[in-house]
């Protein structure tokens, strides 16, 4: 565990009141999970790509993102026939070292427990979409060639083991927009059919109040989606918040067009 000092040498880009607010926030972390101090301040305080952010900070984070799939996987079972998560988006994997390590080590670590449970792995189907050869660019990278290679391992283990029938989970990874039309392309003529998720998104759930409803995700199949912003970023969203987005989506009619 590091003490105070080192956690203010290892950010070297904010004020000393930001540093004393950061040191606070971490240690609530760190004792209880919880974020206490989220609302406190403005939604890029702790944008890892402008701030280094203690390791530990960063796997503590991700880790309660997982929780909260974890937890939305479970419920969502013969709520919705189809799933998609956005999990590394092609660009993601230009941040930082210690943030991608972050990123891969704990969604390597969710795959590993979804692909050993034997309940998931009854009811869903996980499909992984995307283009494996990006994270051979990204192996050279210091301390990550193995947490790919255990990435990869257990993604396709959770591919095989789950063959469940209640619930399609898409997980985006490494996920790129153009990679995803170029494979309906390889005939020479577009065509959806040949697209990796061939299903349309009905309804798009985004956290924060995004500007940006899908980040290039599918940008074939949410042509006509639904878009439902929630207030609370991640991972700070809850099930019933998004219980009461399906809620809302299956309460309004759906338009083509104008």
């Amino acid at each position: 565990r590091r003490s105070k000092s080192e956690f203010g040498n290892a950010i070297k880009s904010l004020s000393q009141e930001q540093i004393e607010n950061l040191r606070e926030r971490i240690e609530v972390y760190a004792q209880t999970g919880v974020d206490s101090l989220y609302t406190r301040y403005q939604p890029d305080f702790l944008d890892t790509s402008k701030i280094d952010v203690p390791l530990e900070y960063l796997v503590g984070s991700y880790m309660k993102g997982g929780q909260v799939f974890d937890g939305l996987i479970r419920w969502i079972v013969g709520v919705v026939p189809v799933l998609s998560i956005y999990a590394i988006q092609a660009k993601n994997l230009g941040r930082s070292d210690r943030e991608v390590y972050a990123i891969m080590k704990v969604e390597a670590e969710f795959f590993k427990r979804w692909s050993e449970d034997e309940e998931i792995c009854n009811r869903c189907n996980f499909k992984f979409v995307g283009d494996k050869i990006i994270f051979d660019a990204h192996k050279h990278r210091d301390g990550l060639r193995d947490v790919i290679e255990d990435y990869i391992t257990f993604a396709e283990k959770l591919e095989n083991n789950s063959t469940g029938r209640n619930l399609k989970v898409y997980i985006l990874t490494p996920y790129d927009r153009c990679w995803e039309i170029n494979q309906a392309f390889l005939d020479g003529a577009f065509n959806p059919e040949k697209l990796v998720v061939p299903e349309e998104v009905d309804l798009i759930i985004r956290a924060g109040n995004a500007k940006t409803p899908t980040s290039g995700a599918l940008p074939y199949q949410v042509a006509y989606s639904q878009f439902t912003p929630l207030k609370p970023y991640f991972p700070d969203f809850t099930i019933p918040m998004v219980r009461e987005a399906l809620e809302g989506y299956r309460a309004k009619e759906t338009e083509s067009g104008l």
